[in-house]
């Protein structure tokens, strides 16, 4: 999950006692929007897109609240570096 609709609809859902589990990942809450206008902003593309400062916000306090439940990545590029050391980041 990668926005604040999307939490405020697990919240609705569980509200009603349905029982959602909801994963967000680790750079839609550290990162937002703004990296794209970086010169290498071309590095942070992930799908889903990285999402407004709003975004980040409440997927921040649904983790605190519960709404969100796992923190965790399916997406992480890893590639042989000038030196032939492997170099990880966070999509």
């Amino acid at each position: 999950m990668s926005t604040g609709e999307g939490t405020d609809i697990v919240r609705a859902a569980q509200s009603r006692g349905v029982p959602v589990v909801a994963e967000t990942c680790a750079q839609y809450l550290v990162l937002d929007d703004a990296v794209f206008e970086r010169e290498d902003g071309h590095l942070f593309a992930c799908c889903p897109q990285i999402k407004k400062p709003k975004d980040v916000e409440r997927l921040w306090k649904g983790l605190r609240s519960g709404e969100v439940s796992v923190v965790s990545t399916d997406t992480c590029n890893v590639h042989s570096g000038a030196e032939g050391d492997v170099e990880r980041r966070l999509d």
